[in-house]
């Protein structure tokens, strides 16, 4: 569980970013 969180946090920003 903690592995999906790891890897949808630096997505999270990104996506925020492009926003």
């Amino acid at each position: 569980m903690y592995i999906e969180l790891a890897v949808v946090t630096p997505i999270s920003p990104s996506i925020a970013n492009l926003s």
